[in-house]
């Protein structure tokens, strides 16, 4: 259901009230770009459906672009705490066999993948990067880069290592991209099921396994 867009009242805004009109740029402002594109959506636009006058979203948000960044970094903090809590519920351990972490791990990331707002974004991303490659690096930084570093840190503590290597940064690197790569694909032709999911990340986790005599001696 979509919110009505906002509508203002005389006198000085309580706390909640600003916290209201914070969530109707943010939430109007998301719908916009999923729905329409990231060079498509002006703030002009935005200002119009959410109800909010441009002196309260441009003293909120300078540019397009500090608006976007603010959403993702809202989503992907929403999607960390239910990555979190996914991994509890899947017995993610510090101390559990890294073969087994590996593929909760993959299994948490297709999972989320496959989620519906985490699909329009990155399609939004991916459509719209060679135009606005600062979307890409936003999205990539917090968002892919976050896993491959949570990844790269668990295999250099298995090994016994302080902090990750080039190497083990690479490999948790082509883990992460497999994995997307995989993902992206396919759900272009179709539905993922859950079973394939988890074959997915069996097999991904296996593979970096198994190789890990190769790439450690990189």
């Amino acid at each position: 259901m979509e919110k009505a867009p906002f509508t203002a009242r005389r006198g000085r805004p309580s706390a909640a009230q600003l916290a209201a009109i914070s969530d109707t740029i943010l939430s109007t402002a998301q719908a916009l770009f999923l729905s329409q594109g990231y060079a498509n959506t002006s703030m002009e636009a935005i200002v119009a459906a959410s109800g909010v006058s441009k002196a309260t979203l441009y003293a909120r948000y300078a540019n397009k672009h500090e608006l976007f960044q603010a959403i993702v970094e809202a989503r992907i903090q929403a999607w960390q705490a239910a990555a979190a809590a996914d991994s509890a519920a899947a017995d993610e351990r510090p101390d559990q066999d890294t073969a087994a972490w590996l593929r909760h791990r993959a299994l948490s990331m297709l999972r989320a993948l496959r989620q519906p707002e985490i699909r329009a974004f990155d399609h939004l991303v991916v459509s719209e990067g060679p135009r606005f490659p600062e979307l890409a690096r936003l999205f990539h930084e917090m968002g892919y880069m976050l896993n491959v570093r949570t990844i790269a840190t668990r295999l250099s503590r298995a090994d016994g290592q302080a902090s990750p290597t080039e190497q083990t940064l690479l490999a948790a690197k082509l883990f992460a991209s497999g994995l997307v790569g995989w993902i992206r694909q396919e759900s272009g032709v179709g539905e993922v099921t859950d079973a394939a999911c988890e074959a997915a990340a069996d097999m991904m986790a296996r593979l970096l396994i198994d190789g890990q005599s190769a790439w450690r001696a990189g």
